[in-house]
């Protein structure tokens, strides 16, 4: 049996790992607040901007963009968005699951690896088409995500590649986030993927062509950032529900340990009364 020296020891030991993840939680809630509102605030520039292609790209309307293009080849470019760092659950082992899956599926040309995680996972299992980006995440922006889909862009635009899919955790709830794949380019507008309006009765300036040109760019570059926040949301989400989970796992530990150590305290006390009482009958004896 541990003495109680020990136990106590260990009580210390389990209060300060109580501490730490109180404190990654408070972190990690606070950031999870700044980009669930960044996905809110988005999501309506969005949903506009897709409204407008909705209506230029209709029934009986030829305008088209090369970013929409459909192509038959293999030559595909997958982005995972992992984190940067641990202690936050399933996050990164649910996307390496999903990841694995489709790479049986259809092999791709390259990996884009967008977080720590993902760099060490990848390095090891599809070190030779692997692309890592240090530091994605650190400082996120919409100009580091812009700038890479616009080099994706350029590429599928070059035909070096035939298109470009995601690979993140899409936000749910605080303690639901779920694998998901999505395809960037060739572009698809969310809310056309199944159905087209009628957009004869609509009138545009300058011209259908020339804002079409604009939009469809523009509108790839919200669709990525948006699925960035969404990775970074689910990701501080995960956290939270891992470091409140650890928190409740080490007050039930310390009070089993307290228990145990009021259990040895008190099998000492017996222990010295039983001496004393043993000791006193030995003398009256004498």
């Amino acid at each position: 049996m541990a003495s109680l020296k020990d136990i106590r020891n260990r009580i210390r030991s389990v209060s300060s790992t109580e501490k730490i993840t109180k404190a990654m939680k408070m972190v990690a809630a606070a950031r999870f607040r700044r980009a669930q509102m960044r996905v809110t605030e988005g999501r309506p520039y969005a949903e506009k901007i897709n409204e407008l292609i909705d209506h230029l790209l209709g029934e009986g309307n030829e305008t088209t963009h090369p970013l929409l293009e459909r192509r038959d080849g293999s030559k595909k470019v997958v982005v995972v968005l992992t984190s940067d760092r641990g202690l936050c659950g399933a996050f990164n082992a649910n996307l390496f699951r999903l990841a694995k899956e489709e790479f049986q599926k259809s092999p791709p040309e390259q990996i884009v690896s967008l977080g720590k995680k993902g760099n060490a996972y990848f390095s090891r299992h599809h070190p030779e088409n692997l692309r890592v980006h240090q530091e994605f995440w650190e400082d996120f922006s919409y100009r580091k995500s812009s700038q890479l889909i616009r080099e994706l862009a350029q590429k599928f635009l070059n035909k070096e590649i035939d298109g470009v899919d995601v690979i993140y955790n899409e936000f749910h709830s605080v303690i639901s986030q779920k694998p998901k794949k999505i395809s960037i380019l060739p572009f698809v507008s969310p809310s056309t993927e199944n159905e087209k309006k009628n957009a004869s009765d609509v009138i545009f300036e300058p011209g259908e062509e020339e804002i079409v040109n604009a939009l469809v760019p523009r509108a790839m570059e919200v669709q990525f950032y948006l699925t960035c926040l969404n990775s970074l949301a689910s990701e501080f989400g995960a956290r939270m529900t891992a470091m409140d989970s650890a928190s409740r796992n080490a007050e039930d530990m310390i009070s089993q340990l307290t228990l145990k150590m009021n259990r040895a305290r008190q099998a000492g006390i017996t222990t010295e009364l039983m001496e004393i009482i043993g000791g006193a009958e030995a003398l009256s004896e004498g």
